[in-house]
């Protein structure tokens, strides 16, 4: 949800996000962080960051 609630901040939409539960072993992997490699972290901007360069805020 906090990804989905900071891309509607940006682009100042107002929807409701339900929180949807997966399940299975691959959606219990991404859950616990086995997506990602902390020792090959080479972006330096933020998701926020990100949206903020590329979507003006309506209103």
């Amino acid at each position: 949800g906090a990804l989905a609630g900071a891309y509607l901040r940006a682009t100042g939409r107002k929807r409701r996000v339900l929180p949807v539960r997966l399940a299975g072993k691959a959606y219990a992997g991404f859950r616990s962080g086995g997506h990602l490699s902390p020792e090959h972290a080479v972006g330096t901007v933020t998701f926020e960051e990100f949206l903020a360069r590329h979507h003006r805020r309506a209103g």
